[in-house]
């Protein structure tokens, strides 16, 4: 209840120019963006811990096309790097990891005062995590989700949204039961050309 609050207050601040250099995102605009997550695990077998974690996640982008597709799909193509800083805990155990992920986003053309984007990608996470789950010091991260960009300036947004994330060491070491988290993401995103 409070979110749609604080989202319904951000939409009528500071309204974007005529001109907005987001509307539309054109291909060749730049992104930089500083986010974070709060994760909760699930889906795994009986006697494994619950994990929770944090993540700070700043990243790059680049606008990758023009706004095209059909008229509900429209939008534009943004490819990603996310380097990523993440402390995983439980009641075995915590430990902070880093990692990069790479991420294709799909942002729909909406209006000029909210986005919606789709995106999924994948990484890779060094550290001894010192979790029920895996043995492993180096991990791979598959994750995919959605979320709402609210146009606070001509250069600058407030993306929130949710993550599915799998955290798994893919087999390389002895075992591998891996994590499935729910993470919601905030952040603060600035375009520029």
């Amino acid at each position: 209840m409070w979110a749609a609050g604080v989202l319904a207050t951000l939409v009528t601040l500071a309204p974007p120019s005529e001109a907005s250099a987001l509307d539309p995102i054109v291909a060749g605009t730049k992104d930089v963006g500083l986010g974070g997550t709060i994760s909760i695990s699930h889906g795994t077998s009986d006697g494994f811990d619950t994990v929770t974690g944090l993540q700070l996640l700043p990243h790059v982008g680049f606008i990758v096309t023009d706004s095209a597709g059909p008229s509900l799909l429209r939008g534009n193509l943004e490819a990603l790097v996310e380097p990523t800083l993440m402390h995983l805990g439980s009641d075995a155990g915590s430990a902070t990891v880093l990692g990069v992920s790479t991420l294709a986003r799909w942002i729909f053309s909406g209006t000029p005062r909210l986005r919606t984007y789709v995106e999924g990608g994948v990484g890779v996470l060094v550290g001894e995590p010192h979790l029920q789950q895996t043995d492993c010091e180096t991990n791979f991260l598959l994750q995919a989700g959605t979320g709402v960009m609210v146009v606070l300036s001509d250069t600058t947004t407030l993306s929130v949204g949710y993550r599915f994330q799998h955290i798994s060491n893919g087999g390389t070491c002895s075992f591998n039961v891996g994590i499935n988290s729910s993470a919601l993401y905030l952040g603060v995103n600035y375009f520029f050309r």
